[in-house]
């Protein structure tokens, strides 16, 4: 997966497994979930995310990015500002996981030293 720069007025959807919505400080504990219809969509002011209802968030409201990998799960966790709560999405693979990562590192973002880890571990691409 290669996410476009710019990004369509149409938006750029990412493939997404399942969705959740977390604890910002214990990721790993999950408040709700969705594996009918998730949905992370990126524009280039805003994303769209769906667990339970659709959201619109933007790059602004997030205050890092992190992932977390285990045995069949690549998740991005975003991490908004002034908030208990994190959206996060199992990308299913490791290289759209690392796009991701990138694409946020691009916009500014700040990602945990988790994601910079997974990020460095990569070789860019040429």
């Amino acid at each position: 997966m290669i996410i476009p720069d710019p990004l369509p007025d149409s938006g750029f959807s990412i493939p997404v497994r399942a969705s959740f919505l977390v604890f910002k400080k214990f990721p790993i504990l999950g408040v709700a979930t969705n594996n009918a219809a998730p949905r992370l969509e990126l524009f280039n002011d805003r994303m769209q995310l769906r667990v339970i209802t659709r959201q619109i968030r933007r790059y602004e409201d997030l205050d890092y990015v992190d992932a977390r990998q285990t045995l069949g799960t690549q998740n991005v966790v975003l991490c908004w500002r002034r908030s208990f709560f994190a959206f996060a999405a199992n990308i299913g693979a490791e290289e759209p996981l690392i796009e991701l990562l990138r694409f946020f590192q691009r916009r500014g973002v700040a990602l945990a030293d988790r994601a910079r880890g997974i990020v460095a571990r990569q070789a860019p691409r040429s």
